[in-house]
C-alpha cells in the first residue's frame, strides 16, 4: 500500500492526475475505508475540478471520521467558494476552529495557514475576516516571535479597515525582522491608505533599489507602485505598465501549482480583486456598443477575473465586478443574470441594487429601475447617503416627467458628492482603500458628477429656470476646466440653442470642434442631425459621419456611417461601410445582422442568405439564425427556413427566460413557414405549442422581468390571432375562438384580434355572434374593417339592400378600398341596380393607377356582370399576378372561359338531335380545345394551400375536360368526379354535384 501511495504521489507531482486517481482506486478496492487514500483522492477530485465527486468523498470521510480536518476544511471551501452560503460557512468555521484546537492545539502553521486562506477567499465578508483573525491570532500566540504570523494579522486588520491595528502589527512584524517583505508591503499599504504618500514613496524606492540586487520583484511590489502612481497623478501608461507587470508575475506564480490548498493561497483572490479594481479605473464610464471590442483595461480585468471565477464562482466581490464588466461591455442581459444571482446570495448589498438599476436604465426599463431603487432603500436606509442612488433616482423622475422631483434628487446627489470629496481628501482619493469594496463602489467619479450637472441643467431649462441653468453651467465650466469633459459642455450649449430654434448659433459651436477634442464624434453626430432634420441636406448629413470615420476609422464609427446611409435609403454605400467594420471584427453578430439587412434592402437575396449561412456556421448566434430564417420565409424558401429554425431550436440549451422567449419566436416563425408551405395542420399544432410556451413566459416574466410583460402580452395575442387565421376545421375554429377570447382578456383594446374573431364567427355561420362582435369592433376602432364584415354578413344572410348600404357608406369614406368595392358590385348586381356601381368604379379609378390590381379586379367583375366578356378578361388580366386578388381573379377568369355566355352548361346538348351535333362537331371541338388549354394554364397558376383548394382544383380540371365535348374526355371527367363523391369534402359539395350533372347532360344521361 505504501508503494502504491508513493507511486500515486509521484504521478501527482508530475501532474498525471488521472493515473494518480487510478492508483487510489486500486488501493481503495483492497481497503475501501482507508482514510489516507480517501483524503488524497478527495484532493485529486478538486484538482481535476470534479467538485461533485470531491464532496461525495468528503461525506464518506466524515461518516467514518466526523472530525477529520482535511475533509471538514474542504467542506468549508465548497460552501464558501462554490455555493456562496455565508450562513453555513460561518457556522462551519466556528466548528472547525473548535476541532482544530482539540486535534492540533500546538500546530501554529496549520492555524496560520487557515487564517490566511479563509481571509483571502472571504475578504468581502466581515464575519469571515473576524473568524480568520481568530485562527491567525491563535497561531501568533503560540509562536510569539514569528514576523510572518504578525504580518498576517496586520493584513486581516487592513481588510477589516481597522488601519491603526493593522499599522501597529506591521510595525511589530518589522521590528521582529526588519527584512520581512510581508511587513514592509503591509506598512506601505497602510501609509497609502492614510495618505502618507511621501513615506510610502520612500519605502517603495528602497524596495525597488533592493529588487535590482537581492530582492526578486514580486506582484505586490508592482501593484503598490501602480497605486503610488495613481496617488501621484502619474500618466495612465505608467500605472497600467505597473499593473501589467504585477499580473504577469502573479500568473507566473499561479502556474507553478495545481488546484490545491497551496494554489488557493498563491492565487490570493483578495489580491486579484484589488488589481481588477485598479484596471477598471481606466474603463469607460458608459457601456460600449454591444459586440464591439471592449478597451484593453476591461479585457485585462476580465481575463484576471476569469481565472478567479473558475475556482471561486460564488465570490461576491468577483461576481459584482464581473457584472460591472458585462455592463461596460454592453452585455446587459449577462450583467442582470449575475446581479440576480448575487441578490439571491445577499439581497442587502446596496451596490448590487444600484448597478442593477443602472443596467435597467441603460435598457430603458425605467419602471424596473425604480422598483430596484425602492427595494434597495427598503433593505438599507444608508443608501440615501450614496450620491449615485439619488442620481439614478433622478433619471427615473426625468423619464416620468417629474422634473421637480428630478431637480431635488440631482441637487442632493451633488451635495453628497461634495461631502464625499471632502471626506476622501482627508484620507486618500483612491487606490488601496479600493480594497474595501464598499468605499470603492460608493465612489461617485468625475464622469458621474459631470452627468449630474448635465441632467440638472437640462431639468432647469425644462422648468423654465434659465438663470439658474446658466449659473449651474458657469459652475460646471469652472469645475471641469482642463479636464477631458470640458468640451462636452459646449455641446450642452448647442443643444440649448437647438431647443430655442437658434440653429445657426448651434451649428457655429459644433463646427468649431476639432478632431483632436474628446467630444468631436458627438459634435459631428449633432451636426449631422441638424443637416438632416433642419436643413434637409442628405449629402452634408452623411459627410459628417464620413469625417468621423476619416479621423477615427474604428468599427463603431464605421457602423455609424453605415446606419446613416441606411437612414437615407442608400443601402449600397451602407454595405461598403459595414463590410469595412466587419474586416476589423470579423465575427461580430451586430455587424453581421446590419450587413445582412443592407443586402436585403438592395435585393441581393441569395447573397444575403449565403452571408447569413456563413455567419451562422462561424458563430452559432440565435439572432442571426432568426434573421436567416425570416429572410428564407420572406423569399418562400420553406424547406430552408424550416431547417434553419429546427437547427436553432435544437441548440437552445439554457433554461432562462431569454431562452424561452427565443423558443416562442422560433416556433411562431416555424408556424408561418409551415403555413406558407401548405402544411396547415402542422402549422396549427406548432402554434398551439407556441401559445402554451408563451403562457409560461408570461407567468415567469411577471416574477423575473415585469418590464416586458406588455410586450409578451402582445406576442401572446399575435399567436392567438395566427391560430384564428389558420383555423379551417370545426375543432380548430372552436379552439381558435377560445384562444382569442383568452387573448382579449389580456388586451381588451386589441381590435386586431377582435377582427379575427369576427371572421371566425362568419366562417362557421354564427351570424348573431359575428354581428355583436362587429359592432364591438366598430366601437373600439371606427377605422377597422368592421363595416366590411357587417356588409358581408348581410350579404350572406340574403339582406342585399343593407349589405349594399354598409359598403356604400364605407366607400364614401374610402373610395379605393378594393375589397369593399368588389362586395358592392356583387350586392348591386343582386339588388338589380348594377349600374350604380359604375359611379364608384370611376371615382376609384380617378384616385389610383390604371394598372392597380384591385381596380383591375373590380372593373373586370363589373364588365363580366355587364356581359362584356372581352373587356372583363382584359381588366382581370391586370390583377392575375397580384398577391391579394390574384387567386380570386384566376377563378373568375376560369369561370368566364368555361361559360362565357353565363347560360346553363350542357343545356344546348339536350336541344341537339344527334350525337354528332354535340360531341362530334369538329369546328366546335377545336374552339373548345383552345378554351380547355387556356383553363389548364390558369389552373396551373392556382395555389394549393389546403385540401379544400386541392378539391376545388380537381373539379375545375374536370370542367376543363367537359367543355371539350369530347366523349372520351367527358367520360374521364365523370369517372374522376364519381371518385370524389366518396370523399368527406365531396359528400356535401354543391360544386361537385353541378359538375357531374353538367357532364351527364353532355352525355345525354339526364335520368
Amino acid at each position: 500500500m505504501d508503494a502504491r501511495m508513493g507511486l500515486a504521489r509521484q504521478y501527482e507531482a508530475s501532474r498525471e492526475f488521472t493515473k494518480a486517481t487510478e492508483e487510489h482506486n486500486a488501493m481503495l478496492s483492497f481497503v475501501p475505508n482507508w482514510i489516507p487514500s480517501l483524503i488524497e483522492k478527495m484532493k485529486l477530485s478538486v484538482v481535476m475540478q470534479d467538485w461533485d465527486q470531491g464532496m461525495e468523498i468528503v461525506s464518506r470521510i466524515l461518516s467514518l471520521e466526523p472530525n477529520n480536518l482535511e475533509a471538514f476544511r474542504l467542506k468549508i471551501l465548497y460552501s464558501l467558494c462554490r455555493e456562496g452560503d455565508m450562513k453555513e460557512t460561518n457556522k462551519l468555521l466556528d466548528l472547525f476552529f473548535i476541532i482544530c484546537k482539540k486535534q492540533e492545539p500546538r500546530n501554529a502553521p496549520y492555524f496560520n495557514e487557515n487564517g490566511k486562506l479563509f481571509s483571502q477567499l472571504g475578504s468581502f465578508s466581515t464575519e469571515i475576516l473576524e473568524k480568520s483573525l481568530e485562527f491567525a491570532q491563535y497561531a501568533s500566540e503560540m509562536t510569539i516571535e514569528n514576523e510572518e504570523y504578525v504580518a498576517d494579522i496586520g493584513r486581516i486588520y487592513l481588510l477589516l479597515k481597522q488601519y491603526k491595528e493593522a499599522h501597529d502589527h506591521f510595525i511589530k512584524a518589522s521590528r521582529i525582522n526588519n527584512a520581512s517583505l510581508s511587513a514592509l508591503y503591509g506598512l506601505i499599504a497602510c501609509q497609502l491608505v492614510e495618505g502618507e504618500i511621501d513615506l510610502a514613496a520612500q519605502q517603495l524606492s528602497f524596495l525597488r533599489a533592493q529588487s535590482s540586487s537581492s530582492i526578486v520583484p514580486s506582484p505586490e511590489l508592482y501593484y503598490l507602485d501602480a497605486v503610488l502612481a495613481i496617488k501621484e497623478n502619474r500618466s495612465p501608461e505608467t500605472i497600467l505598465t505597473n499593473l501589467n507587470e504585477s499580473v504577469d508575475k502573479h500568473i507566473q506564480e499561479i502556474r507553478k501549482y495545481p488546484l490545491n490548498i497551496q494554489f488557493l493561497k498563491v492565487v490570493n483572490p483578495e489580491f486579484v480583486i484589488k488589481i481588477v479594481r485598479e484596471y477598471l479605473v481606466f474603463a469607460p464610464q458608459e457601456p460600449i456598443i454591444k459586440g464591439m471590442e471592449p478597451p484593453r483595461a476591461v479585457l485585462q480585468a476580465s481575463f484576471l477575473l476569469e481565472i478567479l471565477m473558475k475556482i471561486c464562482p460564488a465570490h461576491q466581490d468577483a461576481l459584482y465586478i464581473d457584472a460591472q464588466i458585462k455592463y461596460l461591455s454592453g452585455d446587459f442581459n449577462a450583467a442582470s443574470l449575475i446581479l440576480n444571482r448575487l441578490l439571491k446570495i445577499n439581497s442587502t448589498v446596496t451596490e448590487v441594487h444600484l448597478l442593477q438599476a443602472q443596467v435597467y436604465i441603460s435598457q430603458n426599463e425605467l419602471e424596473q429601475a425604480s422598483q430596484t431603487l425602492e427595494f434597495s432603500l427598503s433593505n438599507n436606509f444608508t443608501v440615501r447617503e450614496n450620491p449615485k442612488y439619488h442620481f439614478l433616482l433622478a433619471k427615473v423622475h426625468i423619464f416620468r416627467k417629474e422634473v421637480k422631483e428630478a431637480k431635488q434628487a440631482l441637487e442632493i446627489s451633488m451635495k453628497l458628492f461634495e461631502d464625499l470629496e471632502k471626506k476622501q481628501s482627508q484620507m486618500s482619493p483612491r487606490g488601496v482603500n479600493s480594497m474595501d469594496s464598499q468605499e470603492a463602489i460608493l465612489k461617485f467619479n468625475l464622469a458621474d458628477q459631470f452627468a449630474a450637472y448635465i441632467e440638472l441643467i437640462t431639468v432647469l431649462r425644462i422648468m423654465g429656470l434659465g438663470d439658474e441653468a446658466k449659473s449651474r453651467m458657469d459652475e460646471a465650466t469652472s469645475k471641469f476646466k482642463g479636464t477631458h469633459l470640458e468640451g462636452r459642455l459646449s455641446l450642452t450649449t448647442a443643444e440649448d440653442h437647438i431647443d430655442k430654434g437658434e440653429i445657426p448659433l448651434a451649428m457655429e459651436i459644433l463646427q468649431k470642434v476639432e478632431p483632436t477634442q474628446h467630444h468631436f464624434v458627438e459634435a459631428k453626430k449633432m451636426l449631422a442631425d441638424i443637416y438632416l432634420n433642419y436643413k434637409r441636406d442628405r449629402k452634408a448629413y452623411t459627410t459628417c459621419f464620413g469625417e468621423i470615420v476619416k479621423y477615427y476609422p474604428t468599427p463603431p464609427n464605421l457602423v455609424l456611417l453605415g446606419e446613416a446611409f441606411m437612414h437615407i435609403q442608400e443601402p449600397d454605400k451602407a454595405i461598403e461601410a459595414f463590410e469595412g467594420a466587419l474586416t476589423k471584427i470579423p465575427r461580430d453578430p451586430l455587424l453581421t445582422a446590419k450587413l445582412g439587412e443592407a443586402l436585403v434592402r438592395t435585393h441581393q437575396f441569395n447573397k444575403a442568405i449565403h452571408f447569413y449561412q456563413d455567419a451562422v456556421k462561424a458563430d452559432e448566434n440565435f439572432p442571426l439564425r432568426l434573421e436567416l430564417a425570416n429572410l428564407q420565409y420572406r423569399l418562400g424558401k420553406w424547406d430552408g427556413a424550416e431547417k434553419t429554425i429546427q437547427h436553432a431550436l435544437g441548440d437552445l440549451s439554457d433554461s432562462g427566460l431569454t431562452r424561452q422567449i427565443a423558443e416562442v419566436d422560433l416556433l411562431t416563425l416555424l408556424a408561418k413557414v409551415q403555413r406558407g408551405a401548405g402544411s396547415y395542420h402542422q402549422s396549427q399544432q406548432t402554434l398551439i405549442k407556441a401559445k402554451d410556451f408563451q403562457s409560461r413566459v408570461l407567468k415567469r416574466a411577471l416574477l423575473e422581468q415585469p418590464s416586458i410583460i406588455e410586450k409578451m402580452k402582445i406576442q401572446y395575442c399575435k399567436i392567438c390571432q395566427l391560430v384564428g387565421e389558420i383555423a379551417e376545421r370545426p375543432n380548430e375554429i372552436e379552439f381558435a375562438i377560445k384562444s382569442i377570447k383568452e387573448a382579449m382578456e389580456l388586451r381588451p383594446d386589441g381590435w386586431e384580434i377582435l377582427s379575427t374573431l369576427c371572421k371566425l364567427y362568419m366562417k362557421i355561420g354564427d351570424f348573431s355572434h359575428c354581428q355583436q362582435t362587429c359592432i364591438q369592433l366598430q366601437t373600439l376602432n371606427p377605422e377597422s374593417d368592421a363595416a366590411i364584415m357587417l356588409g358581408e354578413l348581410c350579404y350572406r344572410r340574403g339582406d342585399y339592400i343593407n349589405s349594399v348600404l354598409h359598403y356604400q357608406n364605407h366607400l364614401n369614406k374610402h373610395p379605393v378600398h378594393w375589397e369593399s368595392l368588389a362586395w358592392y358590385i356583387e350586392g348591386t348586381r343582386r339588388c338589380g341596380y348594377l349600374s350604380d356601381a359604375e359611379v364608384y368604379i370611376k371615382k376609384a379609378g380617378a384616385q389610383s393607377d390604371s394598372n392597380e390590381p384591385g381596380l383591375g379586379y373590380c372593373q373586370g367583375l363589373y364588365e363580366w356582370y355587364s356581359g362584356n366578356v372581352n373587356s372583363a378578361l382584359k381588366m382581370l388580366n391586370i390583377a392575375r399576378r397580384d398577391g391579394l386578388f390574384g387567386q380570386r381573379t384566376i377563378l373568375l377568369m376560369i369561370e368566364i372561359y368555361l361559360n362565357p355566355s353565363g347560360t346553363v352548361l350542357g343545356g344546348d346538348a339536350l336541344e341537339a338531335t344527334t350525337a354528332e351535333s354535340s360531341l362530334a362537331n369538329g369546328s366546335l371541338m377545336d374552339a373548345k380545345d383552345t378554351v380547355s388549354k387556356t383553363v389548364e394554364a390558369l389552373l396551373r397558376d392556382l395555389m394549393i394551400k389546403s385540401p379544400e383548394d386541392k378539391f376545388r382544383r380537381q373539379i375545375l380540371e374536370c370542367y376543363a375536360l367537359i367543355i371539350t365535348r369530347s366523349k372520351n374526355k367527358v367520360e374521364k371527367a365523370i369517372q374522376e368526379l364519381s371518385g370524389l363523391v366518396t370523399t368527406d369534402v365531396g359528400r356535401e359539395s354543391v360544386m361537385l354535384v353541378h359538375a357531374l350533372a353538367t357532364a351527364y347532360m353532355f352525355m345525354k344521361q339526364v335520368q
